[in-house]
């Protein structure tokens, strides 16, 4: 498991950036070996959904990995079971 926090690189790196660098790590891989994120989420409406959640939170299955993202822009990233 690994947990991240939006917003807190340098340049306000973009939450799909951040999101998939998490993912990497939590997996092991350069960023560049992931499948590319759209094929489970729309990366235009989570950079929009993440800027702007006020409450709650936001989890999807990605590369074999659960990720939640809550209205803190805390980003947890946890490895699927096999």
């Amino acid at each position: 498991m690994l947990h991240r926090r939006l917003g807190e690189r340098i340049d306000e790196t973009s939450p799909v950036v951040v999101i998939s660098d998490a993912v990497a790590e939590v997996r092991g891989v350069e960023p560049g070996a992931l499948p590319p994120i759209q094929e489970a989420i729309d990366p235009e409406g989570l950079n929009a959904v993440c800027q702007s959640l006020e409450e709650g939170q936001l989890t999807f299955e990605y590369a074999g990995t659960t990720v939640t993202v809550d209205h803190t822009g805390a980003v947890e990233v946890v490895a699927s079971e096999s």
